[in-house]
């Protein structure tokens, strides 16, 4: 299981998560395929707490594979959760066979972004 959160500096509320698939990573091109880089299973959690032990979640889709990438965007409502961390934990990754038969994972995303009233409180974040 690997993450990547933000913290947005203060709780806010959530209107909305915008997750951005990465298609091309240097060298590595996915021919399209952003199963490479984007998570299988994963859900997106909101907290105070950065280390998670008392979270809300914005999305859960452990229960099964998530197919429903599209070319550009994938957008997930806030729940009415507020929160001043924001975390995507993946729960499978997709395997990659390489050359010498060792699989790899990744996971890698273009942009994550939190909506609240209307702008990107993400932005600039760590």
């Amino acid at each position: 299981m690997c993450w990547v959160q933000v913290d947005l500096g203060r709780t806010v509320p959530i209107d909305k998560v915008k997750l951005f698939p990465i298609v091309k990573w240097g060298w590595l091109h996915a021919a399209g395929d952003k199963r490479e880089f984007f998570p299988i299973r994963f859900r997106i959690e909101s907290s105070d707490d950065s280390k998670f032990k008392s979270a809300s979640i914005v999305t859960d889709q452990t229960g099964a594979d998530y197919t429903n990438i599209p070319d550009a965007v994938i957008i997930f409502p806030g729940n009415s959760t507020t929160g001043r961390y924001v975390r995507l934990t993946a729960t499978r990754l997709t395997a990659k066979l390489l050359k010498d038969k060792k699989l790899e994972y990744k996971l890698a995303l273009m942009k994550f972004e939190v909506w609240s009233c209307g702008r990107n409180v993400a932005e600039g974040c760590p």
